[in-house]
């Protein structure tokens, strides 16, 4: 093991999971078209699965949700409406863009670029290449919608 260690001293070995750049996990992006809704939906990548969360942003989008999906939800919370499928993400060398690889969805491909603390372009593509969708996104925050509660 010293000598692994010495030899990669040596010649300037890097680990591979160095974060250069924000990150893409660990939020909720919204689609900038779905910001306008009275149910917005929320993308959420985290430790190596994707979902897809709805917000109640009124009293009457948590009784739907809460009928929708059997589970207590109140205005502000994020509710899980569809799991979607493992991920593992490739990030490239800018530390700004990369591509997530969905198992599990028609989608392919998620490629993603100018991430920043709270917004990120995402491009869907299927698995013949072909593009199926694109969107700018942001964080739940960065669109002022206040969220008390997340119901798994």
């Amino acid at each position: 093991m010293a000598l692994v260690c010495a030899a990669c001293m040596l010649t300037g070995c890097k680990k591979d999971n160095v974060n250069n750049g924000p990150d893409i996990e660990g939020k909720f992006w919204v689609p900038e078209e779905f910001s306008e809704y009275e149910m917005p939906m929320a993308f959420y990548f985290q430790d190596g699965f994707m979902s897809c969360y709805a917000y109640a942003l009124t009293d009457e989008s948590a009784v739907t949700l809460t009928e929708e999906t059997g589970k207590s939800v109140k205005k502000g919370n994020l509710v899980m409406y569809m799991p979607i499928g493992t991920f593992t993400v490739v990030r490239n060398e800018d530390g700004i863009s990369g591509t997530i690889n969905i198992f599990g969805l028609e989608t392919g491909v998620i490629e993603y670029s100018g991430l920043t603390g709270d917004s990120v372009f995402l491009v869907f593509r299927d698995k013949g290449g072909e593009v199926t969708d694109q969107c700018q996104c942001y964080t739940m925050e960065k669109l002022g919608f206040p969220v008390t509660g997340v119901v798994k």
